[in-house]
């Protein structure tokens, strides 16, 4: 299956499999990080704002995991995130 993060199906596949890695500590964390990493670039940009939001909040509210590696995760994909926006 090949996904594309503009399509609105996938965009919604994507944001799910998000939702429900985030504040889990398995290795869900790493693989969905990692796919979202992927993506970034092609995402549309109200999906990378929800996402960039939801981390944000999530380790604010020490929900986002383990700080060990979880939380490392998803500030990585702020990152990307960050850098995928600067590039416009």
């Amino acid at each position: 299956m090949k996904l594309d993060p503009e399509s609105v199906d996938d965009s919604m596949f994507i944001i799910c499999a998000f939702r429900y890695a985030l504040g889990r500590s398995s290795y869900a964390v790493s693989c969905v990080a990692n796919v979202l990493c992927r993506f970034m670039p092609k995402m549309r940009v109200n999906d990378m704002n929800l996402i960039e939001k939801e981390i944000k909040e999530a380790i604010k509210k020490d929900r986002a995991g383990h700080d060990c590696c979880d939380v490392t995760e998803w500030e990585h994909v702020l990152t990307v995130i960050k850098y995928v926006k600067s590039k416009g």
